[in-house]
C-alpha cells in the first residue's frame, strides 16, 4: 500500500493564461504547523494556474487538464495512490477546470479528494462549446420562473433600461451532478445577475423563457445537486446597467462573488489539509 506522502493543491484562476504554473493562494498556516508538531515527512505539490485553453482555442481546457494530471503523475512517480490530501478549487472559468481535473484524477485511481471548491461556476444558457472534458457543456437543466411575489415588477428594468428581467429569487439554475466525489464539496454562487428572456429557439420550448445575463455569452450561476453544499453569497456590483460583457452590472456581481469565494476556498482548503495530516500517525 502506498504511503500517501504527497499532498496536492491546485487552484484554477478565472480566465488567466494557463502557464506559467505558480503557487495557489491556499492558507498553509494550519497545515505547516501540524506537519511540524507531528514531525511528519510530507511533500506538498502546490499549484496555481489559469484556465484559458492552450493553442488556438482558448475555451478548450483539454490540454490544461492533461498537463495538470501529468504534473501530478510525475510528482507521484506514476503512483496516484501516493496522494494524501487532495484539494482542488477554482473560480469562474476555473471552476469548470476544477471539475474536469477532479474527475480526471478519479478516473486515474487517485484517492478520494479531500476538498473540492467552486466559485461561480459558469453555467452557459446554450451550453459551453467546447464542453469541459469529462463534465459536459454546463447547460442549466431547469427553466427559469417569473416572479411576481416580491411586489416588484420583474419587467420594470426591462422597460427602463433594456435589461432582461431577473428570475425568481428562489429559483437558481441547476446542472446535473457531475459525478465528482470528495470529503467536502462546496459550490459558492451569486444569484444576482441571473436573468431571463424569451428565445424563439429556447431549450424550454419555442418562444419560451430561458436563462441569460448581461455577461459575455449570458452566463448564469447556480446550484449543483447531490452531495454539494451550495453556498449562496450576497454580492455588490459597480458595473453599469448600460454595458454588456466586461463592465456590466452582472459582471460586477460575478467578480464580487469570485473574490469572496477565492478567499473562503483558500481558507477551507488549508483547514482540510491540516485536518488530514493531524489524523496521520506521528513519526516515530
Amino acid at each position: 500500500m502506498a504511503n500517501r506522502d504527497i499532498d496536492v493543491v491546485v487552484e484554477s484562476a478565472a480566465s488567466n493564461s494557463f502557464l506559467p504554473l505558480g503557487l495557489s493562494s491556499v492558507d498553509l498556516t494550519f497545515y505547516a504547523r501540524a506537519v511540524k508538531i507531528r514531525n511528519l515527512k510530507r511533500t506538498l505539490l502546490n499549484i496555481g494556474c489559469g484556465s484559458l485553453g492552450q493553442g488556438s482555442d482558448s475555451g478548450d481546457q483539454t490540454g490544461n487538464i492533461t498537463d495538470l494530471v501529468a504534473t501530478i503523475d510525475k510528482a507521484t512517480g506514476g503512483d496516484m495512490q501516493r496522494i494524501g490530501a487532495l484539494c482542488l478549487y477554482g473560480t469562474s472559468n476555473g471552476s469548470g477546470q476544477t471539475l474536469g481535473l477532479a474527475l480526471a484524477l478519479q478516473k486515474r485511481g487517485a484517492p478520494k479528494a479531500t476538498y473540492v471548491g467552486l466559485g461561480d461556476l459558469t453555467l452557459m444558457p446554450f451550453g459551453r462549446n467546447p464542453p469541459v472534458p469529462g463534465i459536459g457543456n454546463l447547460q442549466p437543466v431547469n427553466a427559469p420562473r417569473v416572479s411576481f411575489g416580491t411586489g416588484i415588477n420583474p419587467f420594470a428594468t426591462l422597460k427602463a433600461f433594456g435589461l432582461p428581467p431577473n428570475v425568481d429569487d428562489n429559483d437558481p439554475p441547476r446542472i446535473f451532478d457531475p459525478g465528482v466525489v470528495a470529503d467536502i464539496l462546496e459550490n459558492y454562487y451569486t444569484h444576482a445577475g441571473n436573468r431571463m428572456r424569451v428565445y424563439a429557439q429556447s431549450p424550454a420550448g419555442a418562444n419560451n423563457w430561458w436563462w441569460t445575463s448581461t455577461q459575455t455569452f449570458g452566463e448564469v450561476h447556480g446550484e449543483i445537486p447531490g452531495s454539494w453544499k451550495n453556498k449562496r453569497l450576497a454580492t455588490i456590483s459597480d458595473g453599469s446597467i448600460l454595458n454588456r460583457g466586461p463592465g456590466s452590472v452582472d459582471e460586477g456581481h460575478h467578480d464580487s462573488l469570485c473574490g469572496q469565494a477565492r478567499l473562503a476556498m483558500s481558507h477551507e482548503a488549508g483547514i482540510a489539509l491540516g485536518n488530514f495530516v493531524t489524523k496521520l500517525p506521528p513519526a516515530p
